[in-house]
């Protein structure tokens, strides 16, 4: 029991790290290398995954045109942290 509740944590931590990275790497300011050529057919559903640590940041700062873009890594990385955690949930405990 213990070892399945520490795979689910870092399940969940990774998931987390994933997303705030890929939200760094997307609307960071810096250069996006070639791996981005791949990735830009699917763009619009990357962007579409990023929503909610875009719209913490812009309540955080409250002004669209001046937010903070280092809020975005950590408002993702808490959302998909805490989605992950609720959905790896065994399936016995959530009736």
């Amino acid at each position: 029991m213990i070892f399945k509740d520490h795979r689910r944590l870092i399940c969940s931590v990774l998931a987390g790290v994933g997303s705030a990275f890929l939200t760094w790497w997307v609307f960071g300011d810096h250069s996006h290398g070639p791996a981005w050529t791949m990735l830009e057919p699917i763009g619009g559903l990357i962007t579409l995954l990023l929503l909610p640590g875009l719209f913490g940041a812009h309540v955080v700062s409250g002004n669209v045109h001046m937010a903070n873009m280092w809020v975005a890594p950590l408002g993702n990385f808490l959302f998909y942290l805490g989605l992950t955690h609720l959905l790896t949930k065994p399936r016995g405990q959530r009736r």
